[in-house]
């Protein structure tokens, strides 16, 4: 413990209805003062075992106290950080009750086996709290439960557990010591300060009580009027629990090798219903335990070593005092002389002495540097291992907090690394929590990693800008407005590649003759689905001379398009229901053209009222399922029906939208969500239809998929497949329906 902290404990033990004077399954130890000699503090240690299974009362207590030893034992005799000391400690007891010998119960196979417990129908749950400093680390697996009561106010750890709710524990795979599988260890780390309780309790005493009534009970409470108040909340039911009261301490804490579970308790106070009003407090004790004699062997020598530094430092001091009296001028060296002979000593010989002290001092400044240098290594060794602790009780928090304060933690988590890699930027561990990290940043982002993404097409001709891709069943259209070409490929059968071209996969370019017009820069496209006046369904190219038309069956040809003197610069075209729309942000218009049995030729009308005012400078993309979607290139999303903006915001994202290219969906009978490129962040985000965040799509391996110069998709929600275009590369990927 800190010099300014210490810890008082009182135990409660309700059995039959009696306070029991021992609980065998309760053990606190002081960290034993050898240690501190050897590496960093590991505090004080409070373990509480809750044994299930049909034993006899002794052997219970037996391998209760054995556990809570072995737990003990491991911990302090564990290097590296506090929590992952926890998890050895645990892990340790695990292997300890899984190797215990069956005890004799022959009649538990009359009465039945319980399918809840484990390995010979044993199990434990375990409580264990680390307190150093104004840190407390807790652990807890299985049937357990602990409370902090911080600045009055009380917080349960674990806050939902099977084994404290009704689920049932079997149903739900609740792990437990003793039984087979992956260990599930809670983790959990908060800071103290004088007068904080911590209570360690066994699953009875944490079904009883809720932490509200706990805090209302017990908060800036002393030990002994703690347990009292316990005792009447649990109404005198069997439970067990250990409470760690905080005080200031102002002079060293006096150490015991009793261990709690037998130490003398007085015996307590009960009231006319028989729950105990009282109990003994006691000061942490400690057990003697092994400690690596590592350790040891490196205090004897740094002893040793600063000794020999020492004898060193005197020869140097005398010979240098000689040195001195042989270069001094003559009255003084006579003087030296003098004395000399006045001992009866022969004068030492100049030349001896010079070498013996050449020879000492390199090797005195070789070892002070070495020292120098090992102190530094130490240090940073220390520095380091602080950083990496830190980190790991920061992730530990961030496991068990909400989306919003995960993603804080995990944050702060990435820092503290990047610390640490500063001092050893090669350290296995770094990676290894910086991959957990980044699995937890994925799930709290709603991230699906797309593990496969095809290449169906590279586009490597000069010039080349592609700005759109479409799929019409097996048919994919992607127009390069770089380079004033539209191409059309052919998916085979799985959708998973492309058919080898037949011929020019080019299906119109710039100065191509179209009918009774020469096609000009192409701008942008869409696909028109039948309705109102239109019959088919076909590909329409907006290019800048007019408006051209494909049909798989019957080709390409020109269409006449009205009221061209409106356009200023459009920048994407979109349809629904037969009416084609241009977005064209200097003009401030989205116009609107209505079919006619054959062209578009009426003149258009402007989407927005005449009287309404709207910004579209910087909207880069549109999407129509009957509400408009505009989409701006800094982010921005906006909703239009019927010409007007309605209330809509994008919510629940852990980013915002930076540097947007483009925006996909379709009626609802087709497409329920919305699907936005979002090129900074290299992602594809799915939104719902009123802005609500859904899900986000990145590449498993960002190197061999470029997301930061997407340019355009498409989604087949039917097929669960995503095609995405880049600045150079046509792609698909395969994504999950939602429920």
């Amino acid at each position: 413990m800190s010099d300014e902290l210490k810890t008082v404990i009182g135990q409660m033990n309700i059995v039959r209805g009696r306070w029991a004077s021992k609980a065998p399954n309760i053990l606190a130890v002081r960290e034993p003062s050898g240690r501190l000699r050897g590496g960093l503090s590991k505090g004080d240690l409070f373990v509480l075992i809750e044994l299930r299974g049909d034993c006899e009362e002794s052997k219970r207590d037996e391998l209760s106290h054995l556990l809570a030893e072995t737990i003990r034992d491991t911990y302090y005799q564990s290097s590296g950080s506090i929590t992952a000391g926890l998890r050895h400690a645990l892990l340790a007891a695990n292997e300890r009750l899984l190797a215990e010998p069956s005890p004799g119960r022959a009649s538990r196979w009359d009465r039945g086996f319980d399918p809840h417990l484990g390995k010979d129908g044993l199990l434990a749950g375990v409580t264990v709290a680390a307190v150093r400093g104004k840190d407390v680390f807790m652990a807890t697996v299985g049937p357990a439960a602990a409370y902090a009561i911080v600045g009055g106010t009380a917080t349960q750890f674990p806050a939902t557990s099977p084994w404290l709710d009704t689920i049932d524990p079997q149903a739900s795979g609740a792990s437990a010591l003793g039984r087979p599988g992956m260990l599930d260890i809670q983790l959990f780390h908060t800071q103290v300060a004088p007068g904080d309780l911590l209570v360690l309790s066994d699953s009875r005493f944490a079904r009883q009580s809720s932490s509200a009534e706990v805090e209302k009970a017990i908060a800036y409470q002393g030990v002994e009027d703690a347990l009292s108040r316990l005792g009447r909340l649990t109404g005198g039911h069997e439970c067990t629990a250990l409470v760690v009261e905080i005080q200031a301490q102002s002079k060293a804490f006096p150490r015991t090798e009793a261990a709690v579970g037998a130490s003398h308790a007085a015996r307590p106070r009960t009231d006319q219903e028989g729950v105990a009003s009282a109990a003994a407090v006691a000061t942490a004790p400690s057990r003697r335990i092994i400690l690596p004699k590592l350790h040891l062997a490196l205090g004897r020598w740094l002893s040793v070593l600063g000794k020999g530094l020492l004898a060193l430092v005197v020869v140097i001091s005398t010979g240098l005092r000689t040195l001195l009296s042989l270069v001094l001028p003559g009255r003084e060296r006579e003087a030296v002389g003098r004395r000399s002979m006045e001992t009866g000593r022969a004068s030492p010989q100049p030349q001896r002495i010079l070498r013996a002290v050449a020879l000492v001092i390199p090797i005195v400044v070789l070892l002070a540097v070495l020292l120098v240098y090992w102190q530094r290594g130490l240090a940073r060794e220390n520095e380091f291992n602080s950083l990496m602790e830190q980190a790991q009780n920061t992730y530990q928090q961030a496991l068990n907090a909400s989306d919003t304060s995960s993603r804080e933690l995990l944050a702060q988590t990435e820092a503290l690394l990047a610390q640490a890699a500063a001092i050893k930027p090669g350290e296995p561990t770094i990676g290894e929590l910086r991959s957990s990290i980044a699995e937890r940043q994925d799930k709290v982002n709603h991230v699906e990693r797309l593990y496969w993404v095809g290449e169906l097409r590279t586009y490597d001709d000069p010039g080349a800008n592609l700005r759109r891709v479409i799929v019409s069943g097996l048919d994919v259209y992607v127009i390069d407005t770089g380079n004033d070409q539209v191409y059309r490929h052919k998916l085979d059968s799985a959708s998973d590649a492309l058919e080898p071209d037949e011929g020019d996969p080019v299906l119109v370019r710039r100065g191509q003759q179209v009918g009774s017009s020469v096609a000009g820069e192409m701008i942008d496209m869409t696909w028109m689905t039948a309705g109102g006046n239109r019959q088919t369904s076909d590909l329409l190219i907006l290019e800048s001379g007019g408006l051209l038309e494909y049909n798989p069956s019957w080709g390409l040809d020109s269409v006449s398009i009205g009221s061209k003197d409106l356009w200023a610069l459009p920048t994407a075209v979109g349809s629904f229901f037969g009416n084609f729309y241009i977005l064209d942000p200097p003009a401030g218009k989205i116009l609107r053209y209505l079919p006619t049995t054959e062209d578009y030729s009426s003149p258009a009308e402007n989407y927005f009222p005449d009287q309404a005012s709207v910004d579209l400078n910087g909207a880069v993309d549109l999407a129509i399922d009957g509400s408009v979607y505009v989409l701006y290139a800094d982010g921005r999303l906006r909703k239009f029906e019927g010409g007007l903006p309605v209330e809509f915001q994008v919510t629940e994202l852990d980013k915002p939208l930076e540097r947007a290219t483009a925006i996909f969906t379709a009626p609802d009978e087709l497409t329920r969500y919305l699907y936005v490129a979002d090129a900074g962040n290299r992602r594809v985000v799915q939104l719902n239809k009123d802005g609500r965040f859904m899900r986000q799509f990145k590449p498993r391996d960002e190197e061999a998929v470029d997301f930061s110069t997407l340019r355009s998709i498409f989604v087949d929600e039917l097929t669960g497949k995503l095609y995405l275009l880049n600045d150079h590369s046509l792609y698909v990927a395969n994504i999950t329906p939602v429920e």
